[in-house]
């Protein structure tokens, strides 16, 4: 097995951010690799198995398979995509064709790092392994055990292996639910990293999170029922919580996360709330955008919809093509100024008889300018609910990019 390393971890700057993240990635990452089999598909597309060792974590040597994709058409140099996934298994055909199509629509690299993380582990999956982790942190003040440290560090190492594979030196980071967690810390540690997209990971400011859904669900989602069962919303209040939350809530190095965002979320996801973007978006720092799957859930299906905008964006923050569209947002309204790049512009709508709108239907609406403006007003049906975003569709060097403003309701 062929041990490599790179190291590119950022420096601390400011003394304000909690050092255990970066402590961890430094001292536990030991890279090593071997080719497991090569392949071209049927259109071209070089196909690479690998299993790397990303690191040994409380005597479990954390291992991922990983599928390397390199179309045949590489548009852009020097650059990957790295796509942190969970289980996944690419000796099945089906599994890796899942997968080619989009290392073709990028014209990059696709690199999928699978086994983030490496689970079960404690006879426990997902949510609960987390959720038992920030536990036995709060009873050993043990900074190694929260687990998206070592799901940080396995991004980070799939890095290094592709750096010397590849001989890339940038990556777009993306990956859905823990995944879009761990999608913000890796950007947090490592400069390699040019621009991301967390999916699905609407939580960033968790104390508020966590308010927000009490006052419009009455009750914490039952998503996060492995974290309350634990006692985790009343954890974070004490002394102790608040370090943890500075240690694994991205919000929390808010000043380091400078890079392009392409935020991924769906109306209906089961666990956040349609206003949970509101709690940090226009709180982070750099070129930033928000895109709504409607009547999608936390599982989002509609794939193609999502890959054709992460392509867009990843092309467009290559080339410094990013613009900034003013809007404004108050009680019932937004108001979108007009910009050469706009193409279209539709409201989204969605009515429940409370606040929840996890099972509503969104609609859509086209919105027409007026003198410049296009001025969208929302009002409540009688004795109802309405959530609502505006979704801003660009075109931008023959790119189609849609945007959305951060939903809210009423």
């Amino acid at each position: 097995m062929k041990k490599i390393f790179v190291w590119f971890i950022v420096v601390l700057t400011c003394v304000a951010i909690a050092q255990e993240l970066f402590d961890y990635v430094r001292t536990h990452k030991d890279v090593a690799y071997d080719v497991v089999s090569e392949k071209i598909s049927e259109n071209g597309t070089k196909m690479i198995h690998v299993l790397l060792k990303s690191q040994t974590w409380r005597g479990f040597e954390w291992k991922h398979d990983v599928l390397i994709a390199i179309p045949p058409q590489i548009e852009f140099q020097n650059v990957a995509v790295l796509l942190i996934t969970g289980d996944f298994d690419p000796t099945r055909a089906k599994e890796v064709e899942d997968f080619l199509w989009i290392a073709e629509k990028f014209g990059a690299p696709l690199i999928v790092l699978g086994d983030v993380p490496n689970q079960p582990i404690f006879g426990l999956r997902e949510d609960h392994l987390i959720a038992h982790t920030f536990v036995q942190y709060g009873e050993t003040n043990d900074p190694t055990w929260p687990l998206l440290f070592p799901m940080t560090t396995s991004a980070v190492a799939a890095m290094d292996m592709a750096q010397e594979m590849l001989n890339v030196e940038k990556f777009f980071v993306t990956g859905a639910s823990k995944r879009g967690w761990t999608t913000w810390l890796t950007a947090v540690v490592d400069e390699r990293v040019f621009a991301i997209a967390p999916i699905v990971f609407d939580n960033l400011n968790f104390e508020k999170q966590l308010a927000q859904q009490m006052k419009m669900y009455g009750e914490y989602s039952r998503s996060i029922s492995p974290y309350v069962e634990r006692g985790l919303p009343e954890y974070v209040r004490t002394e102790v919580g608040q370090k943890l939350l500075k240690m694994v809530d991205p919000y929390s190095y808010r000043d380091r996360l400078t890079m392009p965002k392409y935020i991924v979320n769906a109306t209906n996801d089961e666990y956040w709330t349609i206003y949970s973007s509101m709690l940090y978006f226009f709180d982070l720092r750099g070129k930033n955008y928000l895109l709504y799957v409607p009547n999608n859930p936390h599982g989002i299906k509609n794939i193609p919809y999502v890959v054709d905008n992460l392509s867009s964006f990843f092309k467009l923050a290559l080339r410094g093509q990013l613009v900034d569209i003013d809007y404004e947002l108050s009680e019932g309204t937004i108001v979108i100024r007009d910009h050469p790049t706009i193409r279209q512009v539709y409201l989204h709508r969605a009515v429940s008889d409370t606040t929840d709108f996890r099972k509503s239907l969104w609609l859509r609406f086209p919105v027409l300018p007026d003198e410049g403006v296009y001025s969208i007003s929302v009002e409540p049906p009688q004795n109802r609910h309405v959530a609502y975003y505006a979704e801003i569709v660009l075109e931008i060097e023959g790119l189609t990019l849609s945007v959305c403003t951060p939903g809210v309701y009423r």
